[in-house]
């Protein structure tokens, strides 16, 4: 009898600091996107190997299966 008295607040106590099982998990946000991007890592040196400096986006061509893509975004890094 004193072992059923101990189950019981063992349980009541369990449910007290145990919220139930779906306060616990909010529901994980869904993110979806359909963009392609590549990176296209580029060094630029004259005949001599010293570094061309000035180069725009407009100095390049990007083809994919001959066919000409869209420069989306152009930067220069310089890392010395």
């Amino acid at each position: 009898m004193r072992t059923r008295g101990f189950v019981t607040v063992l349980v009541a106590l369990t449910c007290l600091i145990a919220p139930p099982a779906a306060q616990q998990q909010a529901p994980r946000p869904t993110f979806r996107s359909d963009v392609d991007l590549v990176v296209v890592d580029v060094v630029v040196r004259d005949r001599s190997g010293a570094l061309v400096r000035g180069l725009t986006a407009d100095d390049f061509e990007v083809l994919e299966d001959n066919a000409a893509q869209p420069i989306v975004s152009f930067n220069v890094e310089e890392i010395t």
